[in-house]
C-alpha cells in the first residue's frame, strides 16, 4: 500500500517534512504475508506447501508482500537462485526491527536438508508407528498432499519422489 503524507503548519502555508516542495510518499510495511500459492498458517508462523525445488526468487513471486521479505537460513541472507530448505525463513523488516517471521516448510524435506531422500522416507515411518505427534514444521513437511494428516498416503508419495518420480 503507499498513502500520500500531506503536513500543514500553522494555517499559513503549506510546507512538507524535510523542506521538500512535493509530498512524501510512505510505504507501510505489512506485518503478515498472504499468498494464493502457499499455506500460511499464522498461528504457527509457517509458510507450507512449498514444492522441493523452489528457490528463494520463486518463492518471493508468490507472496504478495515478496518484495518486503528478506530469506534466510542461520547462516544468512540467501540468493535468489537458492533452493529452500525446511527451516529457511522468511523475515519483514521495517525501521524498527522485525515485524514478521515465518518458518518455510517443503514438501516432503523433513529433515530439512533441501531434499526429498531416505532419511525423509524413515521419517514418515516413524511418524506413521507413533501414537502421537506434534503439528509443527515436520509434520507440515511430511503432509505431502496437504490433507492435514500424516498417513499411508504421504509415506507413498515421499517413497515415490526418493525413486525419482514427479509427484508435484
Amino acid at each position: 500500500m503507499v498513502y500520500e503524507v500531506f503536513c500543514r503548519y500553522a494555517e499559513t502555508e503549506t510546507t512538507y517534512p524535510g523542506g521538500c516542495s512535493e509530498p512524501l510518499l510512505l510505504e507501510i510495511i505489512p506485518d503478515f504475508i498472504t499468498s494464493e500459492t502457499y499455506i500460511i498458517n499464522e498461528e504457527k508462523s509457517i509458510i507450507a506447501g512449498v514444492d522441493s525445488g523452489t528457490t528463494v526468487s520463486l518463492l518471493r513471486e508468490c507472496l504478495d508482500q515478496g518484495k518486503y521479505a528478506t530469506i534466510q537460513n542461520a547462516e544468512g541472507i540467501l540468493s535468489e537462485s537458492t533452493i529452500l530448505s525446511t527451516g529457511d525463513e522468511v523475515v519483514i523488516n521495517d525501521i524498527s526491527g522485525t515485524v514478521a517471521r515465518y518458518t518455510i516448510v517443503v514438501k516432503g524435506d523433513i529433515d530439512c536438508n533441501g531434499e526429498t531422500d531416505l532419511t525423509d522416507m524413515l521419517i514418515v515411518l516413524t511418524m506413521l508407528s507413533a501414537e502421537a505427534y506434534p503439528q509443527d514444521i515436520y509434520f507440515y513437511a511430511a503432509d505431502m498432499n496437504s490433507d492435514g494428516y500424516v498417513n499411508s498416503i504421504d509415506y507413498a508419495l515421499i517413497h515415490a519422489k526418493c525413486l525419482g518420480m514427479d509427484v508435484e
